[in-house]
């Protein structure tokens, strides 16, 4: 085999081995409509994640508040951890819980841990459903939602 075939089967083996190592991180970065297993909040970059007995997942956004409920919202325990990861915030108002269908705001406790914007409702949520809107960053900004149900043993 001669010296330029060595070296680009070498350069394509390269590529391969990077593209299948990148093919889980670019996969989460995807639109995708069921919330992804994560190691720990914040784990897959911009985002909001829910934390429960269950594990971390990351949730992905609805672009503008749905006339209906979401009949594939993430069902969720009332003890679940809330966490935001935004690469610039807003002021904290522009993040909240609120209980459908009333829009009803929930009272969160509201705190930054470790770069992330943790929301922790000050008593436990009862079963109903509840949207979260997030400031979204960057240059098209605007507002993300998020839908969940609270069950008394989650999905």
């Amino acid at each position: 085999m001669s010296r330029r075939a060595r070296i680009l089967t070498l350069v394509a083996a390269v590529l391969m081995v990077l593209a299948i190592g990148l093919l889980p991180f670019t996969l989460m970065l995807l639109p995708n409509p069921r919330p992804v297993q994560v190691p720990r909040p914040g784990y897959a970059g911009v985002g909001f994640y829910v934390h429960d007995a269950r594990g971390t997942f990351k949730l992905f956004p609805h672009p503008r508040e749905e006339r209906d409920f979401p009949q594939d919202a993430y069902a969720v325990t009332s003890s679940a951890a809330l966490f935001v990861k935004s690469r610039q915030y807003s002021a904290l108002t522009a993040y909240g819980l609120y209980a459908l269908p009333s829009r009803r705001a929930v009272a969160v406790r509201k705190e930054f841990v470790g770069g992330l914007l943790r929301m922790t409702p000050k008593t436990a949520l009862p079963t109903g459903h509840y949207v979260v809107e997030s400031s979204r960053d960057g240059a098209w900004e605007g507002t993300d939602y998020y839908y969940l149900t609270v069950t008394s043993g989650g999905r």
